[in-house]
């Protein structure tokens, strides 16, 4: 019966020969070959010199390697030409060398993961990338400028790296983004889909009002295939075109009855976004009068409720208060949202005299009540005894 891929891998250090006495580790599943490069202690280039036939159902055969180069932990790694074998054939790596990444598993012991197929451009690729520990931002760089490379291997690798960082550090990076690569790539058609959005985010970032019509396009046209990601593609399309696209997204999206709720939701989550860390590009309070215009859509209105609560934006308490009086019956979410408004409205006294409440507190507070005698089982529920 064939073993587990994830069987330990110990190689004992054996002459010139390293002796493994299971399979090679199979890599952790979602990791790139960054990953698996800078968590490695060592890290060699090997070519395959001999292939041993499996005898049975519980012999897998062999692989054994050679190593040519070793360019990570020289002082932890066996030497140049010393001859590691894997208990299972590997068949392929016969035209070339392989990348076999290796962990301490004891005294002159080494995990090796299962062989990676290697050439010039991906070795360059990993030897040539800033540190773990260097600046983000340095890194970043570094993963950009091999976005779509022509080695498959190093443009998915790269990609994951640049959609793993912090959206704020590619802002940092706005300026340098390759604005006409970005063109040429999103007007692809063989670019693979989910490359787009980030794709459309990074275009945005440059802040050219130009590419407004593209991306916005791209939003209605594939909200269907964005699937998830269509908020990166909705905020890359109001940081480049800032208040002026914000209003059209108020005209087009957020008044319109008719809206997909998907689209609904991607413009909640980049108001979101831009109300927390957009400023610079579009003011905090133009991004809360568009969310306000949520709050007509019950689909919607407790999350809203949740954002404006965080921001202290008590100014629409007055219209709360109504519409949980016009709210449907089993439209708890929304009367939910509305409750715990009022309550962190009434409770946001810093800054006050004790024996000044402001107004916006004492009319939380008076709401409240009057929704409990309305609705005193829900705001039970909800509240408790809290009043």
């Amino acid at each position: 019966m064939r073993r587990n891929h994830l069987a330990s891998a110990a190689v004992l250090f054996v002459g010139g020969v390293l002796s493994s006495t299971s399979h090679a580790d199979e890599p952790p599943p979602h990791s790139t070959l960054t990953d698996r490069y800078r968590q490695a202690e060592v890290a060699v280039l090997a070519k395959r010199v001999a292939v041993r036939e499996p005898t049975g159902p519980d012999d897998l055969g062999s692989t054994t390697y050679e190593i040519v180069q070793v360019p990570r932990g020289a002082g932890k790694s066996p030497a140049r030409g010393t001859r590691i074998t894997i208990s299972e054939k590997r068949a392929g790596d016969q035209d070339g060398v392989v990348l076999l990444l290796g962990q301490e598993a004891g005294p002159d012991k080494l995990n090796w993961t299962i062989p990676q197929q290697i050439n010039s451009r991906r070795y360059n690729y990993l030897t040539r990338a800033p540190a773990a520990e260097a600046e983000e931002t340095d890194q970043l760089a570094y993963y950009v400028s091999r976005l779509e490379d022509q080695d498959p291997i190093v443009a998915e690798d790269a990609f994951t790296q640049v959609a793993r960082a912090p959206r704020e550090r590619l802002i940092e990076l706005a300026d340098t983004l390759p604005r006409e690569s970005l063109l040429d790539w999103l007007s692809d058609p063989e670019l693979p889909q989910n490359r787009l959005p980030l794709y459309a985010l990074m275009l945005g970032l440059g802040q050219h009002a130009d590419d407004g019509d593209l991306l916005l396009g791209m939003l209605l046209a594939r909200a269907d295939d964005l699937q998830a990601d269509r908020e990166s593609v909705l905020t890359g399309f109001l940081w480049a075109t800032g208040t002026d696209g914000l209003a059209e997204i108020d005209e087009l999206l957020l008044k319109e009855k008719t809206t997909k709720p998907t689209l609904i939701q991607a413009a909640l989550q980049s108001l979101a976004y831009l109300g927390e860390h957009g400023q610079q590009r579009i003011p905090a309070e133009r991004v809360r009068s568009s969310l306000h215009l949520l709050l007509d859509d019950p689909r919607v209105r407790g999350l809203v409720l949740a954002h404006l609560a965080r921001w202290k934006d008590w100014s629409v308490r007055d219209k709360v208060r109504k519409a949980y009086e016009e709210a449907a019956a089993d439209d708890k979410a929304s009367k939910r949202g509305i409750l715990h408004y009022l309550r962190a409205c009434r409770a946001d006294t810093e800054g006050q005299k004790p024996q000044e409440p402001p107004a916006h507190v004492r009319d939380a507070e008076r709401y409240l009540k009057e929704i409990r005698q309305l609705d005193p089982d829900f705001v039970q529920q909800e509240l408790g005894s809290d009043r």
